[in-house]
């Protein structure tokens, strides 16, 4: 049976990977909370997140994460 943090984690995951481009998970530790993530994802092994990138926010990476969805992703051609 998993542990709180990881189902925790798992939801958040399954969240991000639902969303039509991703969420913001807010934290006190980002480094700490993105392990977390991964090492669920990895436990898990399930396919509709792997396409889910988990990133330090570039606005505010003492706090948040950005979980975003790769599986609506856009490719533009800027020539």
């Amino acid at each position: 049976m998993p542990s709180f943090q990881e189902t925790h984690c798992l939801t958040v995951l399954y969240a991000g990977a639902s969303a039509a481009i991703g969420l913001v998970l807010r934290t006190d530790d980002p480094a700490k909370a993105r392990a977390a993530l991964y090492h669920a994802r990895n436990m898990l092994n399930d396919p509709e997140l792997a396409s889910l990138t988990i990133r330090v926010s570039p606005d505010d990476s003492e706090h948040e994460l950005w979980l975003l969805s790769n599986r609506n992703a856009v490719s533009v051609d800027l020539i």
